[in-house]
């Protein structure tokens, strides 16, 4: 990563700023499997976050990507426990089984669901839905291998429920047609009886992917670290004025609140968290509620 992109790119695993104010107030703690490492704030040194507690940071190894922090250190990161994970939260979540280990960090509102949902709204839905979800694409799949099943439960919700809807959904938007040479069905249909060494081989990923086109990729290219397209919904809460009026008007209205998804208070705690977060975790959460109520008030003017 060059250093104009270290200094202004929201993407990165943590720019220039982030390393000079940890650089300063803060103090590490530990890391994880991903190799993300995470950072508690020197007391007293610096202003402290909401309520008087010391900030929490986590820098990520590479892109920064909120789904690979483990729930254990997005509890401690956002104060639900106060002391690091232990070796003994990591086992347990090693001990769980596919695909429930596979998403133990994703599903937030889920998992958080006791203190962001509204209590008539929790009775009335089944909290495991998404778990189970998964649950039945990892088990249709007709696949021996755990990587293959895992892979399969990837293409049916990462890609089939949300990469490719929104891609082109907003291509048309632009009058373009968007195709995936990549997802052609005789393609997939191959790779999909390949032995699983030839996708992963020890720690590396995509190794036949790699190889097939090794004399047609710059090296740079093949060895480069993944990169998110995601849009920067927290730099926008931060710093776009009239993106940061329209979640606040369209998220802390009356009519929002009377919906009865969500607690009292969820999401004036969410816009705290997100201020206090140096990462875009919360920014992703505000975006998806902010859409949910986008739809409620296009529905509404529409019926």
């Amino acid at each position: 990563m060059g250093i104009f992109s270290e200094i202004f790119s929201w993407w990165g695993g943590n720019t220039w700023g982030t390393r000079l104010t940890i650089a300063r107030q803060g103090r590490y703690v530990g890391g994880d499997a991903f190799g993300n490492r995470y950072y508690e704030q020197i007391k007293g040194v610096g202003a402290e976050g909401c309520h008087g507690l010391p900030r929490r940071w986590v820098t990520y190894k590479g892109v920064a990507e909120p789904s690979k922090v483990p729930p254990e250190w997005h509890g401690w990161l956002h104060h639900t426990f106060e002391t690091p994970p232990t070796e003994e939260r990591y086992v347990a979540r090693a001990s769980r089984p596919n695909p429930e280990r596979f998403y133990s960090s994703e599903f937030f509102v889920a998992q958080e669901r006791e203190r962001l949902l509204h209590p008539d709204f929790l009775r009335a839905i089944d909290p495991v839905a998404p778990v189970e979800v998964a649950g039945r694409h990892y088990h249709a799949a007709r696949a021996s291998a755990e990587l293959n099943r895992l892979l399969h439960v990837d293409l049916k919700i990462t890609l089939g429920d949300n990469d490719l809807l929104k891609v082109t959904r907003a291509a048309e938007l632009a009058g373009l047609t968007v195709r995936f040479p990549m997802l052609d069905h005789p393609l997939v249909e191959l790779m999909a009886t390949m032995p699983v060494r030839d996708k992963v081989r020890g720690t590396e990923k995509r190794y036949l992917f790699k190889r097939t086109f090794a004399s047609l990729l710059p090296r740079e290219v093949l060895t480069k670290t993944k990169h998110g397209f995601g849009l920067p919904i927290s730099d926008w809460l931060r710093g776009h004025r009239a993106f940061v009026t329209l979640a606040h008007d369209t998220l802390e209205t009356r009519q929002a609140s009377e919906r009865g998804y969500l607690a009292p208070g969820t999401v004036e705690w969410l816009f705290r968290q997100h201020a206090a977060d140096a990462t875009p975790f919360y920014g992703d959460v505000l975006w998806n509620l902010l859409m949910l109520e986008l739809w409620h008030v296009r529905q509404g003017a529409a019926a």
